[in-house]
């Protein structure tokens, strides 16, 4: 293997950054363990396996391999055998590191290039993500819980896995910190955070930096990509263009599945839909299961699934066919599932956050791994069973263990809470309770619409956030319209335009594969694109105004920094957050208006309303009608 050298230049670099080390160098002058040790942290960034959180976290690593009886060269050897690297990959590797440190030194201002200064002006533990971390706030303002502390004294001296159920505002995260917290330092460094949720693990990051915290999307895109067959280079959130995709799989414009009438750009849409539905699914092989069930006849069905294993083909084989980055993140979550993955070893325990939502293969490399799981979330907040989520605390062996004190509101919501949880098919043992007797929260309601004197507005689906929208610009209300409103409105107009029969401004590739209204309605009809029948309620309702109520939507829509007034959201983009005042939209009857208790998707809307109360920590306002159709239930 080529051996590593630094430059005068880089190695004053490393000596403002590695403060630890290069302050025993002016003792020992052990330069060469040094650039080791060194290269072994910055190897460890590129990679993924390693990403510092603070300056306090990067001092520690090298710390850690300056310190260590391996010698840190040898280590750097193994890391490049069981990656099988070449050396011009590992030195690649490496510079991503120190750039993706030098990004951060470049960000924060707290690392000085004069190490004498920066003793003397940067307190012990001085964090870059946040001055006054979270975890010290912790520890001075809050006693632990019973169950909290239950909680601890589990992780510290157990060696079996845990199901976490923590109810909504119970303090599952601060749980998760004092957990890590009373870990030795040595065990803390092989604890490992992992959440879906980027804004997640940046708190967590925050809050308690000597915690390796993860997006479990970035875990299997280091996991994944050596042994992958896609290149960095490839990988992008954005999708295929369909005329493009169309002609990959050699599938004709006017070509029609008989059996739902749809032809050319939404045939190999579609295609794609069932190869992103096998991405996030635990099987091995794309499966009639992966198909639509509103596909009925069984020609269609497998003719789709030809086109779906052809496209999955072509990305595995020949991706750049697709155009220059047809790879999503989690195809690499994906393929490292498919390999047996499994969690590196070197970490001992795996915090698993909102674990209720995990996808399939993810799942599946949980259980094939050796670690200690700690598996936290609320099962009555599965929201994303659509998109093919399922609940790791179901799947998982593990023992049991339950946060039911609420720190967030008061008894008033958690008795709504917990009546609106008990209709559940299988509802809940426990009984969510206030931590603070003397809190007093509200629940209220109002009759004709949502009050406008509160923090947020929520409604069930995103069709009625537009008439709310109007609403609060009738009243002169600023809001913040809580999703991609500028691509919102290009839907909408695309759609407005198939209406008019005006196919030149019929451009939003969701839109533009229909030559008629009837042929999108009639698509929209099969419940297979919840955005494509929601455009129709919102054009066929208000196509005479749309166009300009756009505009002064456009116009009243602040961004959060801007203080609007209120924040108008559906329930399932706010979870995890809270607001002093809640209001829940008019719609959310529509579970007791539309559903038996029989029906699948009962269930479903229950953990939305669930979801929705418990966003509120002083006053909840709900429509009299949904008071009362509770009440009847």
């Amino acid at each position: 293997m080529k051996d590593f050298t630094f430059t005068d230049a880089y190695l004053d670099f490393h000596a403002d950054i590695a403060e630890y080390v290069y302050l025993r160098a002016k003792n020992d002058k052990n330069t060469k363990r040094i650039i080791d040790s060194e290269h072994l942290v910055f190897l460890s960034i590129g990679l993924g396996v390693f990403t510092p959180n603070s300056k306090q976290h990067l001092m520690e690593e090298l710390k850690k391999y300056y310190d260590a009886s391996v010698d840190p060269f040898e280590k750097i050897c193994t890391l490049i055998d069981e990656w099988s690297l070449s050396s011009d990959d590992s030195i690649k590797l490496i510079d991503k590191g120190i750039q993706s440190v030098k990004r951060l030194q470049e960000r924060y201002s707290e690392i000085s290039p004069n190490l004498e200064k920066q003793n003397q002006s940067v307190p012990q533990g001085s964090d870059f993500m946040d001055k006054s971390p979270i975890s010290k706030k912790i520890k001075q303002t809050y006693k632990p819980t019973d169950e909290q502390e239950q909680l601890v004294e589990f992780v510290s001296h157990s060696d079996e896995s845990l199901n976490l159920q923590g109810y909504a505002g119970c303090g599952k995260s601060t749980a998760i910190i004092m957990a890590h917290q009373a870990l030795s330092e040595s065990n803390k460094k092989s604890s490992l955070y992992l959440a879906f949720n980027k804004g997640m693990v940046n708190k967590m990051a925050a809050s308690e930096p000597s915690i390796n915290a993860k997006t479990i999307d970035s875990l299997g895109f280091a996991q994944g990509l050596h042994s992958s067959p896609w290149s960095p280079d490839l990988i992008d959130i954005k999708n295929t263009d369909i005329n493009q995709l169309r002609d990959v799989l050699g599938i004709r414009s006017n070509q029609i599945l008989e059996g739902c009438k749809l032809k050319g750009n939404k045939i190999a849409w579609l295609a794609r839909e069932v190869v992103f539905s096998f991405v996030n699914d635990a099987k091995e092989t794309i499966e009639d299961s992966h198909i639509p069930s509103n596909i009925v006849l069984e020609q269609d069905r497998q003719s789709l699934l030809a086109y779906a294993k052809a496209l999955w083909d072509i990305y595995v084989v020949s991706p750049t066919m697709l155009g220059d980055k047809p790879i999503k993140p989690n195809f690499l979550t994906k393929w490292w599932s498919l390999n047996n993955g499994r969690i590196p070893d070197y970490f001992e325990r795996v915090f698993v956050d909102e674990a209720q939502d995990l996808n399939g293969p993810f799942l599946s490399i949980l259980k094939n791994s050796k670690q200690k799981v700690i598996a936290c979330g609320d099962q009555y907040q599965e929201l994303y069973r659509w998109r093919g989520a399922v609940n790791a605390m179901k799947s998982l062996a593990a023992k049991e263990a339950a946060l039911t004190q609420s720190f967030r509101y008061g008894e008033s919501i958690a008795e709504i809470a917990n009546f609106v949880l008990g209709l559940l098919s299988s509802s809940p043992k426990d009984k969510i309770e206030s931590f603070d007797a003397s809190k007093k929260s509200k629940v209220l309601q109002y009759n004709d619409a949502p009050p406008v004197n509160i923090d947020v507005l929520l409604t069930r689906s995103r069709a009625l956030i537009y008439s709310h929208a109007k609403r609060l610009c009738d009243v002169n209300v600023t809001f913040h319209l809580n999703l991609e409103f500028s691509e919102f409105s290009r839907l909408l107009l695309s759609a407005l335009a198939l209406y008019e029969g005006n196919h030149f401004k019929n451009t939003h590739p969701l839109t533009n594969v229909f030559e008629h209204w009837y042929l999108l309605e009639s698509f929209a009809e099969s419940a297979m694109d919840n955005d494509l029948k929601l455009c129709i309620k919102i054009v066929t309702e208000n196509h005479k105004t749309l166009e300009e109520d756009l505009k002064v939507i456009s116009k009243n829509n602040l961004p959060r920094e801007k203080n609007p007034q209120v924040i108008l959201s559906t329930t399932h983009k706010i979870k995890g957050r809270d607001w002093d005042n809640v209001a829940l939209a008019e719609d959310f009857s529509y579970i007791f208006d539309n559903l038996s208790k029989d029906d699948e998707k009962y269930d479903d809307e229950l953990q939305v309303l669930y979801v929705a109360i418990t966003r509120a920590k002083n006053k909840l306002y709900i429509s009299s009608d949904l008071l009362s159709k509770l009440k009847d239930s």
